[in-house]
């Protein structure tokens, strides 16, 4: 069963007014939370960092989770702009037969009506119409109409599992002082992964808390968990328990760094020894642990995944509706991240790692697509450094239009010198 108190951080989170480059209410939200526990971090426009107090000299292990959603940012009451779905073929075809409704919130975050998608511009800019009778403040949030939160006996129906869930969760373990010191742990709250992990890119690309090559890389998320190639590597089933992810499309995590992924060993171990359902997956999606892995930092890179088959609300596949979680999945993923910064648990393994085996192999990465993926990142690092600086997506005065197009001029002169 799911502590109450977690339920009711689940339950909070979910209301919260929430879309790519306009994620400044979460994230109040998390500070907010954190200071009521009198919890230190450290905060800038990528990332909102809980360091150990003391730093035991042990090995690093960081977790994190993203505090943003899809969701709509608005111009006015008649423009807007779609951000964070993969794609906008198939929310476009459902579009021709079926209203889709907003709730939107002024930039405050206060709710201010309802109102409906008109037209979904087709592109990669996944621009769209609106209709509101209404003011509209620009960089006001739209997010689709569907109830923030409900239950079953087995499941939870939540319009953020992707990645508020997990928020969640990382804010119980914290404030329920269940973060132990089996590692110097690192809690990391991504403001800006929905938008080609631009929060992570910028992490790894400094190196921000220093990790080696021995440290730890934990990334948390409620994703598809669609198997690459389920023949090859076995189907990943949505009703057996959480996964660990050891792969993108096209990325193995940890591929460049030499050795067994010891994370991954560490948590099939926990599990193994806990009587917990973990699956091993390589399978496909994209999350925050692709950049670790590009920049080389250490072969101990995973992805827990809660299997979330209504990702982004459906909206990828042509459908409107919420994410849905098993409530066993939730209380595994606890017991997991409990054991795995309170135990030594990795002492005595005999498993063999999946990921070394893969990477013996050379299976799974496509270095091709991997440096189309970095020559992009390298230039949105560019191109969104005004946008994450000042915290809201439309640029509201001549300086910002500015920046905002010396910033794109120059990202896009990088991009295709690389």
């Amino acid at each position: 069963m799911i502590d109450t108190k977690l339920k009711k951080i689940i339950e909070d989170y979910q209301k919260i007014p929430n879309a790519p480059f306009a994620q400044k209410h979460t994230s109040q939200y998390i500070k907010n939370t954190l200071d009521s526990a009198h919890i230190r971090y450290e905060e800038n426009e990528y990332v909102i960092l809980v360091e150990p107090q003391v730093l035991i000299g042990r090995k690093k292990l960081l977790i994190m989770a993203h505090t943003d959603h899809p969701g709509i940012v608005l111009e006015n009451d008649k423009r807007g702009q779609l951000l964070g779905l993969v794609g906008t073929k198939n929310i476009i075809e459902y579009l021709d037969e079926n209203d889709i409704k907003v709730r939107v919130y002024n930039p405050a975050g206060e709710f201010i009506g309802n109102a409906k998608i008109d037209k979904i511009i087709p592109g990669p800019k996944q621009e769209l119409w609106v209709k509101a009778d209404f003011e509209v403040p620009r960089n006001s949030i739209g997010m689709l109409d569907i109830f923030p939160f409900d239950e079953t006996d087995t499941t939870l129906n939540l319009y953020n599992a992707d990645d508020g869930l997990m928020v969640s969760i990382l804010l119980y373990l914290l404030t329920s002082k269940l973060i132990g010191n089996t590692y110097d742990v690192f809690l990391a709250f991504m403001k800006h992964e929905e938008v080609h992990q631009v929060s992570s890119w910028w992490l790894t690309r400094t190196n921000y808390i220093n990790l080696t090559t021995d440290d730890y890389v934990l990334n948390l998320e409620c994703l598809k968990t669609e198997s690459i190639d389920s023949e090859k590597y076995g189907a990943v089933d949505y009703n057996g328990g959480p996964v660990l992810q050891l792969s993108n499309t096209g990325c193995l995590f940890g591929y460049k760094n030499p050795g067994p992924n010891k994370l991954e060993l560490t948590l099939r171990q926990i599990a193994h020894t806990s009587s917990l359902k973990l699956q091993v997956g390589v399978i496909k999606d994209s999350c925050d642990s692709r950049p670790f892995t590009q920049f080389e930092l250490t072969p101990n890179i995973c992805t827990l995944t809660i299997p979330n088959i209504y990702k982004h609300n459906g909206a990828d596949d042509g459908i409107i509706r919420s994410e849905e979680i098993k409530k066993a999945d939730v209380v595994t993923c606890v017991e997991l991240l409990t054991s795995l910064t309170s135990l030594e648990s990795s002492q005595g393994i005999v498993l063999e790692s999946v990921s070394e085996k893969l990477k013996n192999e050379n299976a799974v990465t496509d270095e091709v697509l991997l440096k189309r993926k970095a020559k992009l990142n390298n230039r949105l690092d560019i191109a969104y450094k005004s946008v994450v600086k000042r915290n809201y997506f439309y640029p509201q005065s001549v300086t910002d239009k500015l920046m905002d197009f010396v910033l794109k001029t120059i990202s896009y002169l990088r991009y295709f010198t690389d």
